[in-house]
């Protein structure tokens, strides 16, 4: 069942790989001109958008999932939509951490990364233990996001004692308050109003994913500025894979 789990929710590498591959390059030229403060406000933005894009993309996901499994893989494994909001979060951690920690990197301290994993990996795997055989594949999907915590808040903190950013936690608050609206609606909606629904899981979070992007725009945490960012990243990133593949081709 993991695997069926796990071909919807890598669909979201495609945006994790999109905003790393244009963002990281970025962040190492502004490092190198010591424009400290262009970066702590790159990255402040880019997370902004990051995630906006991957939350409404992981409703729209986790709403088709009864048609996304069997489609990327076999009716068999419709079981595992249920771990799928768990290892959503799990997978969002993990490219989030990616994004903001990387001030280890910025010096060349990559063997943080592998330390962090390695603690990340015996608590989880000792945790593992005891929820595994109770909970079955829901404990599976606690020991994923248990490793990514682990791992994101382990990198924050030495990446933070190399290079210091600065988040905008009322912005930070926001987000936070307008993702937990949005699933508390989804929900509701499918455990109670369409509950006899056999569409309910898409019904409850395609609603919950307009409700999302309308909390976005109504408590103003995206301007025209952050859209017309989003388009010039959107096309560098098609850029660069445009370029790539001539290069292979030839």
């Amino acid at each position: 069942y993991q695997y069926g789990a796990m071909a919807i929710v890598n669909l979201l590498l495609i945006a994790e790989n999109m905003f790393r591959v244009v963002y990281r390059p970025i962040i190492f030229k502004y490092f190198e001109k010591n424009d400290h403060d262009e970066m702590r406000r790159l990255t402040m933005t880019i997370t902004k958008l990051f995630i906006i894009t991957v939350v409404f993309g992981s409703f729209l996901l986790y709403a088709f999932s009864p048609f996304l499994i069997p489609f990327f893989t076999q009716s068999q494994y419709l079981p595992a939509i249920a771990v799928i909001p768990i290892l959503l979060i799990s997978q969002i951690i993990g490219y989030l951490r990616t994004l903001l920690a990387y001030g280890h990197t910025l010096y060349y301290k990559n063997y943080w990364t592998t330390i962090a994993g390695v603690a990340a990996i015996i608590i989880a795997t000792i945790v593992g233990v005891f929820i595994i055989p109770s909970l079955g594949l829901i404990g599976l999907g606690i020991v994923y996001l248990l490793i990514s915590t682990i791992q994101f808040i382990v990198l924050i903190i030495v990446s933070q004692h190399y290079f210091k950013n600065k988040y905008d936690i009322s912005l930070i608050i926001r987000l936070i308050a307008v993702c937990i609206i949005a699933i508390g609606i989804g929900m509701f909606l499918r455990n109670i109003v369409f509950i006899n629904n056999p569409h309910s899981l898409l019904i409850s979070y395609s609603i919950s994913s307009a409700v999302f992007a309308g909390s976005v725009i109504l408590f103003k945490l995206i301007s025209l500025k952050d859209v017309s960012f989003l388009k010039n990243l959107v096309n560098s990133y098609l850029s660069i894979i445009k370029s790539k593949s001539k290069s292979n081709s030839s």
